[in-house]
């Protein structure tokens, strides 16, 4: 007995096996690449963003630098203008104003006490032999270009101990002594006329 066999149908399913699975790895030849492309996508953007980040880093570098310059200039220009403003207003030496004081004295004249102020103000007494040169000591001090005002403030008349001791002498060698004067002076010294004359070295002569 013969049995007709068709492989006809066999045939086309072989085929439809192939066909799914060259369609199958295209599909995953182009999932492959559309993953390949957009990974490249994000790998760029990235790259992108780092180069930003860089030269955000590299201004932020340079703003800082100039910055630092520039605080560094006007800090020295600020102890600059602190120095002159300290050398402006430094007080003059209170030794040269009681040099030129001592130098306007009468011979037998003596500073007893001085103090000065930096606003300008001063304060002394002075012995003196005689009032009358109590009186030509204060025209001394008022003539004088360092000083705005000169006032006399009191004038007493003391003995000193050396003369009380000669009272106790023998009888026909007792003297009659002579007082001291005591005056006591208020001044207003001229600070930039002083400043000037310390500079260019005329203090005692003024």
């Amino acid at each position: 007995m013969l049995v007709d066999i068709n492989l006809l149908p066999q045939k086309e399913k072989k085929r439809s096996t192939t066909l799914f699975f060259v369609f199958a790895f295209l599909l995953i030849v182009f999932a492959a690449g559309a993953y390949s492309w957009f990974l490249y996508k994000q790998l760029a953007q990235e790259n992108i963003r780092l180069e930003q980040q860089l030269a955000y880093t590299q201004k932020l570098r340079e703003v800082q630098a100039n910055t630092k310059v520039e605080s560094a200039g006007q800090t020295a220009a600020k102890q600059l203008e602190t120095a002159i403003q300290w050398a402006e207003e430094y007080p003059v030496s209170t030794y040269l104003i009681l040099r030129h004081f001592a130098s306007l004295l009468p011979e037998r004249g003596f500073i007893l006490t001085f103090s000065y102020e930096d606003s300008g103000n001063a304060q002394c007494s002075v012995q003196f032999d005689s009032s009358r040169e109590a009186a030509f000591y204060l025209k001394s001090l008022t003539d004088s270009k360092l000083i705005k005002e000169a006032k006399l403030n009191s004038l007493v008349t003391e003995g000193t101990e050396e003369e009380n001791r000669a009272q106790t002498g023998t009888a026909g060698n007792i003297e009659t002594p002579l007082p001291r004067y005591i005056a006591q002076y208020s001044l207003t010294i001229d600070k930039a006329e002083l400043k000037k004359a310390e500079e260019e070295g005329r203090v005692r002569q003024q």
